[in-house]
């Protein structure tokens, strides 16, 4: 297929280019329809995702970013109507929930071939299927509540990914009705959820994965009535969660499994604060939306304990800012808000009120909506409209300077980049596009940032030191690259002997051999092949030089398939290193060594013997 590619250079606010490439990985659903993929989650080395193809319908994908690597895995509900797998890693195995069309949506799993993507247990007998829903991994099992059709009603599974380690965990609520599980979430070896047990209502419950550690953690609001614990978050060794206890309306609660207290009455009376749109940690604390009644919906924190407050009344008066999309980068926590002024847009705070500010307003004449914050090569990437162009995919470092637009499809329609996912050192996602002047719906994605090669070393002794005198002493090598920030930065150490000799290990300490010159190397490891050089003049030195012939202590058979043999018992050590300087392996007290695992080439045997003297050698591994 030919490939799409997209060279972007964009700048908004002051200069910012950028060649970074954007490709059309493979268009799934050939033609312009598009295949819309959805539910992308990062397995291993690979994504699973869920696309629609003609003569298909919605069927399980996986790619591993290249073209050659997208393929849809299996088509599990033969035909047009398609299976909707939607599912989580665990391990390497993909566990998912889908119809194959004859037993209704049951639990599955997958390694990414046809072969090995199979239903895990029929739970519900028939066409109407289990529907497993809710899934969670903890301790090497996903949990998920499902209805088996037949006494139990929604409850509390587990399962492996194996036959015989898919099991109902227990029977809350007896009976047909089943205690319909809402949320799970995984703390620890524990799980909590929300669930009715037919007595107590919608509470608060925990499980270890055992039927008889499965228990209400506590009924919060006592009696019959439901306190419809929800947005359950983790934080540290409690669970943050919204709920109702019957007197001060939906509020923020916490729980370390053994019970629940009410963290902050936010909006006194019995209406609730109205907590929504997400929990998140930031600094070892909690941030989250929350209503007061007099402010609106604005960002408030919590320590868990007895401090939680409003940051800041992002949109002054009874309005709110409606602030959501919480994501972590740069030591700061960004978000969108609307102040009432420049619409919704992109915004961050260190925690603190004073550092609580308008990050970027992209679309000056309106709200520029981000959403899809996804943190990627230290970056901020994200959809945003700008009010000229439509949403298209975004980045920043967080200053207002670096944000840059990367334009997928020109114009004001725009490319609407979704399901942001990272894959290695690339971005995948969603978007639409056009192709000589022919629209094309969402496809598949990805975004890599341009390769920056190494353009120079430099090479000196620490200190500026350039030599070594005193014997068999060392000197810590440094290597500056530039530029600063190379896609690969790393490098490797080399020595060349001269009238000296040395050796130098992987951290670029040199050990000084013999009396003389030596020029020490640092190679860029990447495809610049850029070097830097340094002359090191080492003086003082006992050691006898190197001498193939020398009867003091012989060593055979010289070449040698394997075994190197030492005609002295009087050896300390022997050093073994390439003729770069490298060394491989070392033995003490030996006066035999096997060197059967190298690779064929000259080698330098370094012989230290007992009475502080050395003797460097040459050996031919055939």
């Amino acid at each position: 297929m030919k490939k799409l590619f997209l060279s972007i250079s964009i700048f908004i606010g002051l200069t910012n280019t950028t060649n970074a490439q954007i490709e059309l990985i493979q268009d799934c659903n050939p033609g312009t329809a598009g295949s819309y993929p959805y539910n992308m989650v990062k397995v291993g080395s690979n994504v699973f995702f869920t696309a629609e193809k003609v003569g298909f319908g919605d069927e399980l994908w996986m790619t591993d970013g290249t073209d050659l690597g997208t393929s849809m895995v299996k088509d599990i509900n033969a035909g047009t109507s398609g299976s909707y797998a939607d599912g989580v890693a665990l391990g390497n195995a993909y566990i998912f929930r889908c119809d194959d069309g004859l037993h209704g949506h049951e639990i599955w799993k997958s390694d990414g071939t046809e072969v090995g993507t199979v239903e895990i247990l029929d739970i519900r007998s028939g066409i109407y299927g289990s529907n497993p829903e809710h899934l969670t991994v903890m301790g090497g099992y996903v949990y998920f509540s499902a209805n088996d059709g037949i006494s139990n009603g929604y409850e509390l599974w587990r399962t492996d990914g194996t036959l015989s380690g898919t099991n109902l965990v227990k029977d809350i609520y007896p009976g047909f009705t089943g205690s319909d599980i809402t949320e799970i979430v995984a703390m620890g070896n524990l799980i909590f959820f929300t669930a009715n047990d037919g007595v107590n209502g919608y509470e608060l419950w925990k499980s270890d994965g055992t039927g008889a550690n499965t228990e209400m953690v506590t009924d919060i609001w006592n009696g019959s009535s439901s306190a419809f614990p929800e947005g359950l978050y983790v934080m540290g060794n409690e669970v943050f969660f919204t709920c109702n206890d019957g007197t001060l309306g939906g509020e923020l609660w916490k729980s370390d499994g053994t019970t629940a207290t009410n963290v902050e009455d936010i909006m006194p009376g019995s209406n609730g604060s109205n907590i929504m749109n997400g929990m998140i940690e930031f600094n070892n604390k909690l941030f989250f939306y929350a209503d007061n009644s007099t402010s609106g919906g604005e960002l408030w924190m919590s320590d868990g304990a007895n401090n939680t407050t409003m940051l800041l009344d992002i949109n002054s008066g009874s309005f709110g800012s409606n602030v959501m999309h919480f994501t972590i980068f740069n030591n700061k926590l960004f978000f969108t808000a609307d102040n009432g002024v420049n619409g919704v847009e992109l915004w961050e705070t260190d925690g603190t009120a004073i550092g609580t500010k308008i990050n970027h307003d992209i679309n000056p004449t309106g709200s520029s909506y981000p959403s899809n914050l996804t943190v990627f090569n230290n970056k901020l990437f994200f959809k945003a409209k700008n009010g000229t162009n439509g949403n298209e995919l975004w980045s920043t470092n967080g200053t207002l300077s670096s944000s840059i637009m990367h334009e997928i499809y020109p114009g004001a329609a725009g490319g609407y980049p979704i399901e942001l996912t990272v894959l290695g050192n690339e971005l995948l996602f969603t978007a639409r596009y056009e192709v000589s002047n022919v629209y094309h719906d969402s496809e598949l994605w990805k975004y890599k940032e341009p390769t920056t090669l190494v353009t120079s070393i430099a090479v000196q002794g620490q200190g500026g030191v350039s030599t070594i005198t005193t014997d068999n002493g060392t000197l810590q090598l440094e290597a500056t690259i530039l530029p600063l920030n190379p896609t690969d930065g790393t490098y490797t150490w080399s020595v060349t002997n001269g009238v000296g000799s040395a050796l130098i290990d992987a951290n670029g300490i040199l050990t000084a051999q013999t009396s003389g010159d030596v020029t020490v190397t640092a190679t860029a490891n990447d495809a610049s092949g850029e070097t830097g050089t340094a002359v090191i003049t080492i003086s003082n030195q006992t050691n006898v030089g190197l001498n193939n012939n020398a009867t003091v202590i012989s060593m055979y058979p010289n070449p040698t398939n394997g075994v190197v043999n030492f005609s002295s018992t009087n050896i300390k050590s022997i050093v073994i290193c390439t003729i770069e300087g490298q060394i491989v392996m070392e033995e003490n007290n030996t006066n035999s060594i096997t060197i059967s695992h190298l690779s064929k080439g000259i080698y330098f045997v370094k012989i230290n013997t007992e009475n502080g003297k050395s003797i460097i050698k040459k050996v031919i591994k055939k």
